[in-house]
């Protein structure tokens, strides 16, 4: 029988994985309305969709990281870190990890705030 923390972490990996999906759903979603409608794309003024997409990187950058640390803290670093190991963890790892560095999140999230103070009565809509 698994322990009450192995459950707990594994069950706080999948909700990572679905809030990923979810972002990802969104977006493909929006484009695929748009494409149904006859547009090339969103429009660019669209707050919104800016938003959506910006935080579908930041995600992207986090949550699938998590989840394989989390994964390597489930199994054990001999399990997970290790180059020889039969899951191959460590390579995920270090994939992952570069996405959060190629375009830094910081920027933006400063992006985010800036959308969100100056376009926030087109959000209302």
């Amino acid at each position: 029988m698994h322990s009450d923390l192995f459950l707990h972490r594994l069950a706080t990996l999948r909700l990572d994985l679905d809030l990923m999906r979810g972002l990802i759903d969104a977006v493909a979603q929006r484009l695929d309305a748009e494409d149904a409608a006859g547009r090339l794309g969103p429009d660019p003024e669209d707050i919104g969709f800016q938003l959506l997409v910006n935080n579908l990187k930041l995600a992207g950058a986090s949550l699938p990281l998590r989840v394989v640390e989390g994964l390597v803290t489930i199994v054990g670093m001999a399990q997970g870190y290790l180059r020889r190991s039969p899951l191959a963890l460590e390579r995920a790892l270090r994939d992952l990890r570069s996405a959060a560095l190629m375009y830094h999140d910081d920027r933006l999230l400063h992006a985010n705030g800036m959308l969100l103070l100056t376009g926030a009565p087109a959000l209302r809509r």
